[in-house]
């Protein structure tokens, strides 16, 4: 009987990732957190809040308590609300998963390397934004009022399950642009700076981040140019340089306020600045 070849992976810091497979479902357990904890983030941030700017009482909760001033007249608003929030966990958890866990594909010698320009990456990434807006409320009218209301829910099954098909909907249809061209705009980048940043040295990124980060800068980054001019890997990379930074600053820090009102706020659990 043949015995399958063991995949070799790139060295990182000269040697094998340690702990690969562990390390890979740490950051399984993190993508869900971070995509149950941005929903969760927007949500409180934007409709859990009073904002003094605002007309009127300046109170999104009270606006968006009352049916967004009478706009939605249902009995069934309550559950119908929290359901929106709840079934965008998960389609957001999927889509965080993708783009975090997904392949760093390593591009061949002298290759462009994959990555769609900003203001597509600006646009993509709102048009997935709203799709999952627009897929948690069709959920929440599939179980709260569609023919699944009348299911058994035990474990709120129903959240989890729908929510997540909805996601894996999205991660095909975006996964591969928007992930793929984050992954190259933080991994490249870092690359093009020369120094070997602390998230490749220690287990601050996917194993497959730091593996793909590793074998470029062991290519000198671009097998096309000479050493001396390695900067010339900028001509790939479009002149945004903040712009991904930024939105993963962003993400991270909405999705940790989420995740401090999902799991602590609203179990009594006091959060300094924040409120129930």
């Amino acid at each position: 009987m043949l015995k399958r070849k063991k995949k070799q992976r790139p060295l990182v810091n000269g040697k094998p990732i340690r702990f690969r497979f562990a390390q890979q479902l740490g950051w399984t357990g993190m993508s869900a957190l971070f995509g149950v904890g941005f929903v969760a983030g927007v949500y409180y941030l934007v409709l859990q809040q009073r904002y003094p700017f605002l007309p009127g009482s300046g109170s999104l909760k009270l606006w968006w308590d009352d049916g967004m001033n009478g706009l939605v007249r249902s009995p069934h608003w309550a559950a119908y609300r929290h359901a929106i929030r709840d079934n965008g966990e998960p389609a957001a958890w999927s889509m965080v998963g993708a783009i975090i866990l997904g392949k760093a594909k390593i591009p061949a010698p002298g290759k462009r390397p994959y990555q769609l320009p900003t203001w597509a990456l600006i646009a993509m990434t709102l048009t997935m934004l709203v799709l999952i807006i627009a897929g948690a409320t069709g959920i929440a009218w599939l179980t709260v009022l569609g023919p699944p209301s009348h299911w058994s829910d035990i474990f709120s099954w129903q959240q989890f399950v729908f929510g997540l098909a909805f996601g894996q909907l999205l991660h095909r249809l975006f996964a591969s642009p928007v992930g793929v061209t984050i992954r190259n705009r933080i991994i490249y980048r870092s690359v093009v700076i020369g120094r070997m940043p602390l998230w490749v040295q220690f287990p601050f990124a996917p194993p497959a981040w730091r593996e793909m980060w590793s074998e470029l800068n062991r290519r000198d980054t671009n097998p096309t140019l000479a050493k001396e001019d390695r900067k010339g890997l900028k001509r790939f990379i479009p002149p945004a340089k903040f712009l991904v930074p930024a939105m993963v600053l962003v993400f991270v820090i909405v999705a940790v306020i989420g995740d401090c009102a999902k799991f602590l706020v609203a179990h009594g659990i006091h959060v300094p600045g924040m409120t129930s």
